[in-house]
């Protein structure tokens, strides 16, 4: 599979057989295509947790909101935070599709169905699926800067620790300031 520019036409050997090209691949339950853009494994995880979610309402003889819904934490919730430091959707519509699981399931919680998506849940004493995603990806920064994970935290975005700097002028806070790398890979053909 390449990555980003297809326009490299590198043939790839393995024991002098061809290796196919692919448009995307599985890998430990994500599905990467070849621009990144993780659609079809919103897809997939989308459809999911809406099976088990239909299935929580349509199995479970109890109409009590607070079991209902600690099933859904149990059994769908999972689903749509696997590896969100990975996929993380970053575009409206995607991040849209994967709330829809969790709005569609408080809506049809016996009690839920007046109230609107925020009122429903502070009643439920939760968060969006997207701030919880924010929140693993802010944990997930934390521990590469610190250490805590394998992984060099300069191979993912600048770190600057010296109020010096010139790129530090603008800021304020904690001296721990995380900048993108402005190199863009291209394709090399060696």
């Amino acid at each position: 599979m390449y990555v980003g520019n297809t326009s490299c036409n590198v043939s790839m050997t393995l024991n002098d057989n061809i290796l196919p090209v692919v448009d995307e691949v599985k890998d430990l339950g994500v599905i990467i295509d070849s621009h990144l853009s993780f659609d079809a494994h919103i897809t997939k995880t989308v459809a999911r947790a809406f099976t088990r979610a239909n299935l929580i309402h349509k199995c479970f003889t109890s109409r009590d909101a607070a079991t209902l819904w600690r099933t859904f934490v149990v059994y769908v919730r999972p689903l749509l935070e696997y590896a969100t430091c990975v996929w993380s959707p970053h575009r409206v519509g995607q991040v849209n599709r994967v709330e829809f699981v969790q709005r569609t399931f408080t809506k049809r919680l016996p009690g839920h169905d007046s109230l609107d998506c925020k009122s429903r849940l502070l009643r439920l004493h939760t968060d969006s699926v997207e701030l919880r995603r924010l929140r693993y990806d802010l944990i997930h920064t934390y521990e590469v800067v610190f250490g805590l994970v394998n992984g060099a935290a300069s191979d993912l975005f600048m770190l600057i620790t010296h109020q010096s700097h010139p790129l530090l002028w603008y800021t304020r806070g904690h001296t721990y300031k995380l900048f993108p790398h402005m190199e863009h890979p291209t394709c090399k053909t060696e």
